[in-house]
């Protein structure tokens, strides 16, 4: 229900217009990063096997909105992955063509699962549509049927194409591909050493984590997030189990904590709020990051008027929630 809901609201913001780009230099670097800690465990789970090819140029970086491309990449490899049996291949190839400053970016992912009928084909990026056949894969669950319609609006909203080509029983290929402005690596590394980020990430190794999350896939990939880095991780199954372990921990034992705001029992704004009104020291200088689907302005005031430091757009991307860890380490000294 929570994925059909976060689904809903990203096809909602899309149609309405409201969905704001922040194209950034995207490294490769950064990309395996989130291939590790994100897609690699999904499918190490199902026993499938991954394989990610880089036929990227050298020395070049795309300018593009991070968060939307991963999500790309997602819902296009947890949909291969799905209709994939027990043992199957994925593979993710980038390829990519410069004149210095714009790229031509390509991203194929291709699979040996079930493929998809002709038929479905012509209705494969229409919502709530799904081709009733996951019982040949041998996996379980279902598909709300909007992964792929995203996909193909998220797709439209930052000027790029997509296509598919499948047959029954022999897999699928999809590939997106994107015209967008590059950078030089050597300016992409002279500008994070201006900032110190190198060695600001090891302000973070140590340091302990209490992360709130009621979905159990989304708790091991941030948990996976975090450990690359590090740290040390607790999970909360809510924001009442949040609050019940911060109250019992040790003062200024934990460093942060990483919450979503929409749990059960006790929402992640309401967590933040009790934890500020402790009257231990720590509780008003406890750093509190919210993890939320919607970057509507006023979402964003909502966490902050609860008494958060900052906020990480769902899906989580690693760069993002690091980036924004360090951030708050600097302005939330104890």
């Amino acid at each position: 229900m929570l994925g059909l809901l976060n689904n809903i609201l990203d096809l909602t913001k899309i149609e309405s217009g409201k969905l704001v780009l922040h194209p950034e230099p995207y490294t490769k670097k950064e990309l395996i990063s989130y291939l590790d800690s994100v897609i690699r465990p999904i499918y190490e789970s199902k026993k499938q096997i991954f394989k990610f090819e880089d036929n990227s140029s050298a020395n070049c970086v795309p300018v593009i909105d991070k968060l939307r491309f991963n999500q790309i990449l997602f819902n296009i490899l947890s949909n291969a992955g799905k209709y994939t049996p027990e043992g199957g291949h994925i593979a993710l190839t980038i390829f990519t063509e410069t004149d210095g400053k714009n790229m031509d970016l390509t991203a194929s992912v291709s699979d040996d699962g079930i493929g998809i009928s002709e038929k479905f084909q012509k209705e494969l990026f229409d919502v709530f549509t799904q081709e009733e056949r996951l019982h040949e894969t041998g996996n379980e669950g279902g598909s709300s049927g909007l992964g792929l319609a995203i996909v193909k609006k998220l797709v439209d909203s930052l000027g790029g194409t997509i296509q598919v080509k499948s047959r029954e029983r022999e897999g699928s290929v999809f590939t997106v591909h994107f015209s967008v402005p590059c950078v030089s690596e050597d300016q992409v590394s002279a500008g994070r050493d201006k900032k110190e980020q190198v060695n600001d990430f090891q302000k973070l190794s140590g340091k302990n984590v209490l992360v709130c999350e009621d979905n159990m896939i989304n708790q091991e990939i941030e948990k996976a997030i975090l450990e690359n880095y590090g740290m040390h991780v607790d999970l909360a199954a809510n924001g009442m189990d949040g609050v019940r372990k911060f109250e019992e921990s040790a003062v200024y034992y934990y460093d942060f904590i990483v919450t979503d705001i929409r749990m059960p029992v006790m929402n992640g704004l309401e967590e933040a709020g009790e934890i500020r009104k402790m009257s231990r020291p720590d509780a008003a200088k406890i750093a509190i990051i919210a993890l939320t689907a919607n970057a509507f302005d006023e979402d964003i005031k909502k966490c902050l008027d609860a008494g958060m430091d900052a906020y990480v757009v769902k899906p989580v991307s690693p760069a993002a929630l690091i980036g924004t860890m360090l951030a708050c380490a600097d302005a939330c000294k104890k």
